[in-house]
């Protein structure tokens, strides 16, 4: 590989391979010291036992319990907003239909009483004139 990068068309990988054979410190080459007796899986499970120092346990368990009210407080703002949208209320007193069969029936009623009938009698009255 690194006559690979020396040879490469890429400016910034030359310079890379040409450091790291004159600084004598290429970072693929160094040994990397590994614990074998711990696995990524135990670490995390002890990390999960004892997240925290000593000092830290109370002021993590306060900022835990402000998180849970604000949690239920939160929760029952959304249950209020939740209840009152889903509860319809009409600002109107009455619904369409009772509106308009009122409105009939007072139609129908001052059609009634505005009906006058009327009895015109007509006499009429023959005068005979005695031709004389």
């Amino acid at each position: 590989s690194l006559e690979y990068g020396k040879s490469s068309k890429c400016a910034a990988l030359r310079r890379a391979e040409i450091h790291a054979q004159n600084s004598g410190k290429d970072p693929r080459h160094v040994p990397v010291p590994r614990n074998v007796d711990d696995d990524i899986c135990k670490m995390v499970a002890d990390i999960h036992l004892s997240p925290y120092s000593g000092k830290e346990v109370a002021s993590a368990s306060a900022m835990s319990n402000q998180g849970k009210l604000k949690i239920d407080r939160m929760e029952k703002e959304l249950s209020a907003l939740t209840s009152s949208a889903m509860s319809y209320k009409s600002m109107y007193a009455k619904s369409a239909s009772q509106m308009a069969a009122e409105a009939m029936s007072a139609c129908e009623s001052e059609a009634s009483s505005s009906k006058k009938i009327r009895k015109t009698v007509i006499e009429s009255s023959s005068k005979q004139v005695a031709a004389a």
